[in-house]
C-alpha cells in the first residue's frame, strides 16, 4: 500500500501536493473538530447518564417501596380472604342451623317450650316430671350449652322454677292431707338438693300452721268459736303429728357429705342434730300456748260453757297422751286460772258498776222495819220485796247469777273456795259502798235539820 502511495505522490506536482496538504490539514481540523464535538457529546451523555441513573435510582426506590406496600396489602388481602372464607363457613353453618331450627321437626322448639311445660307440670301436680325438668336445666349448665343466650334463658327459668316447685310441694300441706299422697310429696321434696331434713320438718309444720289458721278464720264468726277452735286444733294437730311421725321416723339417718380437706382438726368436726320428736314437741307446745292465749283473751261478754270447754280440752289432751304428749295437768291448771280469773273479773265489774252509782233510786217506799238478822222461828229471813224496784241492785244480782250460771257445768271442788272468795270480795265492795252512802245520807239529814 505504501508503494502505491509513494508512486502517486511522486506523480503529483508541488502545487498539487500543497493543495493536498491544505486539504489534508483542513480535513484534519475538521476531524479534530468532530473529535472535540464527539468528546463534548460524550461528556453530555455521561452527565445525562449520571442524572438519569440518579433519577432511575429514585424511581426504583419509590417503586421498591410501593412494591413493599403492595406486598403488605396483598398479605392483608390474603388474610382477609382467609377470614372471609372461615366466616363464610360459619355463616353457612349458622344458616344451615337456622334452616333446621325453622323446621317443625326441630328439637329446639321442644327446648324453648320447656319453661311452659314446667309451669304446666307444677300446676297439674306432675312433680316428678317437674323435677326432671329442673335437673335438665342443671345439665345444660354443666355441659356448657348456656353459652347460647337462648339456651341460657331456658336453663335459668328451669332452675328458678325449682323454688316454685318447692313452694307448690309444701303448699299441699296447707290443706287437708292424705297420708299416702303426703309421703309421695315428701319423697319428691327430698330430691331437691341443698334442703336438709330439719328444714323439711320445720317447713312442713309451718305450712300445717297455715292450714290451721285458715280453718280458724272460717269459724271465727261462729258464736261457739272457742269450742270449735279446740276441735280444730285437736284435729289439725293430730293429723299433723301422724303425718310427721310417718314421713320423718325417729330412726331416720341423717346423712352428711364430709370433706377431709376441710376437716383438718377432728376435734372441731362436731355435728349436733335435733331428733324429729324434739321439733314436733316444740311445735305442739307452741300451738298449745297460742290456743290457750286465744282462750284467755276471750271477752267477758262472750258466753262460754266451761264444762264443755273442759271436757273438750281433756279429750284433746287424752288423745295426744297416747302419742307421748300428755298435757292434762297443764290444762287443769290453765282451766282453773281461766275460770277463776273470768269469774273474778265478772263479779268485780258488776260490783264496780254498782259502786259508780251516785245515789240510790228505788221506785217505792221502804218500811221502817226491813228485816231482822234472825227470825223468830229460826228460818232465814227474806229481803223486802221493795228492793226488787232497785234497778241497779237487780243489774248487779243478774251479773252475779250469769257468772254463776257459767260455772254450773264446769265448777270443780278445787275451785269452790276461790269462787266464794271472789263473791265475798264483791259483796264487800257493795257493802262498803252502802256504808258510804249511809254516811252521806246521815250527813245530808243533819245539814237539813240545821
Amino acid at each position: 500500500m505504501s508503494y502505491f502511495l509513494d508512486s502517486e505522490l511522486r506523480a503529483l506536482s508541488a502545487a498539487q501536493l500543497k493543495q493536498e496538504k491544505q486539504s489534508t490539514s483542513s480535513q484534519l481540523l475538521h476531524v479534530q473538530q468532530q473529535i472535540s464535538d464527539l468528546a463534548y457529546g460524550n461528556y453530555r451523555i455521561y452527565a445525562d447518564a449520571g442524572s438519569t441513573t440518579e433519577q432511575c435510582k429514585q424511581l426504583f426506590g419509590k417503586a421498591n417501596n410501593l412494591v413493599g406496600d403492595i406486598e403488605k396489602g396483598i398479605e392483608s388481602i390474603r388474610e382477609s380472604l382467609k377470614q372471609f372464607d372461615s366466616k363464610n363457613d360459619e355463616v353457612v353453618q349458622e344458616l344451615h342451623h337456622l334452616q333446621l331450627a325453622e323446621s317443625k321437626s326441630s328439637h329446639l322448639w321442644d327446648v324453648l317450650s320447656l319453661p311452659k311445660r314446667m309451669d304446666v307440670c307444677i300446676r297439674a301436680g306432675y312433680y316428678d316430671m317437674a323435677y326432671l325438668l329442673t335437673n335438665y336445666g342443671v345439665q345444660l349448665q354443666r355441659h356448657g350449652l348456656t353459652k347460647n343466650s337462648i339456651i341460657k334463658q331456658v336453663a335459668d327459668k328451669l332452675i328458678d322454677a325449682r323454688y316454685q316447685l318447692l313452694d307448690e310441694l309444701f303448699n299441699t300441706f296447707a290443706g287437708p292431707i292424705d297420708l299416702a299422697n303426703s309421703i309421695q310429696v315428701v319423697n319428691n321434696i327430698r330430691k331437691i338438693p341443698y334442703l336438709s331434713s330439719t328444714q323439711m320438718r320445720i317447713m312442713t309444720l309451718q305450712y300445717r300452721d297455715v292450714y290451721l289458721e285458715k280453718r280458724l278464720l272460717d269459724i271465727q264468726s261462729q258464736p261457739d268459736f272457742i269450742l270449735r277452735m279446740v276441735e280444730v286444733y285437736r284435729d289439725c294437730m293430730y293429723d299433723t303429728m301422724v303425718l310427721h311421725l310417718a314421713v320423718f321416723p325417729e330412726n331416720e339417718i341423717n346423712r352428711r357429705q364430709t370433706d377431709v380437706r376441710l376437716s383438718v382438726d377432728q376435734r372441731w368436726d362436731v355435728w349436733q342434730t335435733a331428733a324429729s320428736s324434739v321439733i314436733l314437741a316444740e311445735w305442739a307446745i307452741h300451738n298449745l300456748d297460742v290456743m290457750f292465749s286465744r282462750i284467755n283473751n276471750v271477752s267477758n261478754e262472750v258466753y262460754i260453757d266451761i264444762g264443755s270447754l273442759s271436757s273438750k280440752l281433756m279429750s284433746f289432751a287424752l288423745s295426744f297422751g297416747r302419742m307421748g304428749i300428755d298435757f292434762r295437768p297443764m290444762i287443769a291448771e290453765i282451766i282453773d286460772k281461766f275460770v277463776i280469773n273470768r269469774f273474778s273479773l265478772k263479779v268485780q265489774n258488776a260490783a264496780n258498776n254498782l259502786k259508780q252509782c251516785r245515789s240510790i233510786e228505788i221506785d217505792g217506799e221502804i218500811p221502817d222495819v226491813v228485816f231482822s238478822s234472825v227470825s223468830q222461828d229460826g228460818k232465814q229471813p227474806s229481803a223486802p220485796s221493795v228492793l226488787a224496784f232497785w234497778d241497779d241492785l237487780c243489774v248487779y244480782g243478774n251479773a252475779l247469777i250469769d257468772a254463776l250460771n257459767e260455772l254450773r257445768n264446769g265448777l270443780s271442788p278445787t275451785q269452790i273456795n276461790a269462787v266464794l272468795k271472789e263473791l265475798t270480795n264483791s259483796m264487800k265492795i257493795v257493802v262498803c259502798w252502802l256504808c258510804d252512802m249511809e254516811k252521806l245520807v246521815k250527813k245530808a239529814v243533819s245539814l237539813n235539820s240545821f
